[in-house]
């Protein structure tokens, strides 16, 4: 799977094959400045990740999402104790990919 950064920024994922040579015709067609444009491709994903992350380097970092349940009691007016259950949604990386760059500032790296 591709990812199209637009001045560093991903502006989506993209699933054309490698070596396709669409580049050139994606950023006319929507009117990109090439110069801006970072296209880099993640081995192993086939489709858009739910839940993921970016770091610096663009390297595409895999999520899981975790759903846990608090409980917290306390005691109303009456001196009941009152426990109410909270879902907590957190995130947790499970796999790092690192991108195999083809287009980069305006400079096709590999056939894309």
């Amino acid at each position: 799977m591709f990812c199209l950064f637009l001045d560093n920024i991903l502006k989506d994922f993209w699933a054309n094959s490698e070596g396709d040579i669409f580049i050139e015709a994606t950023a006319k067609a929507l009117r990109l400045n090439k110069d801006l444009i970072d296209l880099n491709f993640y081995v192993e994903i086939y489709e858009s990740p739910k839940f993921y992350e970016l770091d610096y380097n663009k390297n595409l970092i895999l999520k899981n999402e975790v759903k846990t349940i608090t409980e917290e009691s306390s005691v109303n007016e009456l001196g009941e104790t009152i426990v109410t259950q909270n879902e907590v949604v957190t995130y947790e990386a499970y796999k790092t990919i690192e991108p195999i760059v083809y287009f980069s500032k305006g400079l096709m790296i590999k056939p894309c």
